[in-house]
């Protein structure tokens, strides 16, 4: 995997997008969304309706889920 230079990233540039009204410090379940370049699949593939993880998916999944 290539990891991008720090200096790719424009903060300033970046959409803000949380909600005004929504208390971000208590605890919640949350979506994420994660687009990627040239459209790869870090994380695995999905096949039939479900996802199916990869070995860096499976990492991810258990550092989710303690």
């Amino acid at each position: 995997m290539i990891c991008p230079k720090i200096e790719d990233f424009r903060m300033q540039d970046r959409n803000r997008n949380r909600k005004s009204d929504f208390d971000y410090s208590k605890d919640a379940i949350c979506f994420i969304t994660i687009s990627t370049k040239n459209k790869i699949h870090p994380f695995g593939k999905i096949r039939n309706g479900k996802m199916e993880l990869n070995e860096l998916g499976k990492i991810i999944e258990t550092q989710i889920l303690w």
